[in-house]
């Protein structure tokens, strides 16, 4: 299980269109990377030792409680935060994901 800050989350968009930093990459903060459901879905899918099973969203701000998590898991393209399930179904192929890294020297998650 996977679970990064949703770049393109509504909270963040909303930010953006203020034209101020999103709170996903919040500067000085924890996350120095920013995803979007789609940009995310397709890296993990890259290596070909798991398969992704599931995505889901959490908290869909600034919507009241009762309704925002219940958006937010059928709508994770706008969740402030996304959720991947991924399941390891070979560990004998190389991983595209240590591939990229030492082609750019990037550090990555995901090479284990």
């Amino acid at each position: 299980l996977l679970g990064v800050p949703n770049l393109a989350g509504l909270v963040n968009r909303l930010y953006l269109l203020a034209g101020r930093q999103p709170p996903a990459i919040h500067v000085p903060g924890p996350h120095v990377r920013g995803y979007t459901l789609r940009a995310l879905r397709a890296y993990l899918q890259t290596n070909p030792n798991f398969r992704l099973r599931h995505v889901f969203g959490s908290c869909l701000y600034p919507l009241p409680l009762y309704l925002s998590e219940w958006l937010a898991v059928r709508m994770p393209g706008l969740s402030c935060f996304m959720f991947f399930v991924l399941e390891k179904v070979d560990d004998r192929q190389p991983s595209a994901w240590l591939a990229a890294r030492q082609a750019t020297g990037e550090t990555t998650f995901g090479d284990g």
